[in-house]
């Protein structure tokens, strides 16, 4: 027996559902953000789904001199885009230049900043998706608003599902540092300040060593910090990548694991434009629920 159920209830349940997951992610942040330069904490660190504070220090990353970009603790739920028949969300953050493409990203944008924020996108079986709805304000996972591109606003740099997962942890390093910023480094019982290790390089993942992972997911489904048939890999390039800019330098992000490179999610479903300015900094892939799986 089947039922249909009214389109404007099904899209209150999705935004719920979406809302109620919103906040339960891990989240660091870039290092010209406010609780940075008032040394509440480190951009290398991870911070607490509420914004309480740290629970992973940058001292347990083994991260030096480089600088946290993108983070998993390599537990997201992701999509292989050779599976369509698959549910999931997204949660993601933009940078603080992103207009965004005229729906929620760009409202946020105009109303009290969309850096600090977290938007959730519900992917369906078939391919399609919902949203993004705002997920997360900034004030609410205590993080500084700001209107427009504001430079005294938070930016989110980096995103994990589920909050609170340790000890191992997946990460990419910005520009600038020591490691190479296309590459992906694994800490394994972070407590125990085990050293990093290379987890994937570049050429493995079909990146060029000049790229810039800047959003990073990761489904570890094979053995513990060794990249194997069983893994799903997602990731955001920053605008000066060549990887990015030889595709048309739209902020797609992408699968790079397994291969080949694929478009997992394209720009315009996430609101935002298919420009260099565009960016989408952080990513994570979560189970939206087996209640709002049921709705459809």
């Amino acid at each position: 027996m089947s039922r249909t159920l009214p389109l404007a209830f099904v899209v209150a349940s999705l935004m719920l559902a979406l809302a109620r997951a919103a906040a339960a992610h891990d989240f660091s942040v870039d290092p010209t953000s406010p609780e940075v330069l008032q040394f509440r904490y480190s951009s290398s660190d991870v911070i607490d789904q509420t914004g309480g504070g740290p629970i992973v220090f940058a001292s347990n990353l083994g991260i030096g001199s480089d600088e946290l970009d993108g983070f998993s603790y390599g537990k997201d739920l992701l999509r292989p885009v050779n599976l369509p028949n698959f549910f999931v969300a997204m949660q993601f953050s933009v940078s603080r230049a992103t207009a965004g493409a005229g729906g929620v990203v760009t409202t946020q944008r105009n109303l009290n900043g969309a850096a600090g924020d977290k938007f959730n996108l519900l992917i369906l079986r078939n391919g399609r998706t919902v949203g993004p709805f705002l997920g997360s304000d900034a004030p609410t996972h205590k993080l500084t608003p700001g209107a427009g591109s504001a430079a005294g606003q938070s930016e989110i740099d980096g995103l994990s599902f589920p909050t609170g997962s340790k000890p191992s942890i997946y990460y990419t390093v910005a520009r600038g540092g020591v490691r190479a910023p296309s590459d992906v480094y694994f800490v394994a019982d972070w407590p125990q300040a085990t050293p990093p290790v290379l987890f994937a390089t570049a050429a493995q993942l079909g990146l060029q060593a000049t790229d810039n992972i800047d959003a990073l997911a990761i489904k570890d489904g094979g053995t513990l910090g060794a990249l194997d048939a069983a893994d799903v890999v997602y990731v955001s390039l920053d605008a000066t990548s060549p990887t990015r800019i030889a595709r048309g330098n739209q902020d797609d992000i992408l699968q790079v694991w397994p291969a080949p490179i694929a478009v997992a999610i394209a720009f315009n479903k996430l609101d935002i434009l298919g420009t260099s300015a565009e960016e989408i900094d952080a990513i994570t892939g979560y189970d939206p629920g087996p209640a709002l799986l049921a709705l459809l």
